[in-house]
């Protein structure tokens, strides 16, 4: 059994990771309150995202190696 960890950005999935913004939008949605879960199938990503300015948000994209795609 190999237990090592990839480091590799291409490699590390993001499915079940939460993140929090760092800065805040222009509009001044999104900010430090606001937490985004996200889902990985192969390359398609989505998150849910809420706090600060924000009730309930959504992101559908598609990543390619270590770039994000979000429409």
């Amino acid at each position: 059994m190999n237990l090592e960890t990839s480091t590799d950005p291409r490699t590390i999935s993001l499915d079940g990771r939460t993140f929090r913004g760092i800065e805040n939008s222009a509009t001044g949605d999104v900010g430090q309150a606001t937490m985004f879960t996200c889902h990985q199938d192969d390359d398609v990503i989505w998150a849910e995202y809420s706090g600060g300015g924000v009730l309930r948000g959504y992101l559908v994209g598609t990543r390619s190696a270590e770039k994000l795609n979000f429409r």
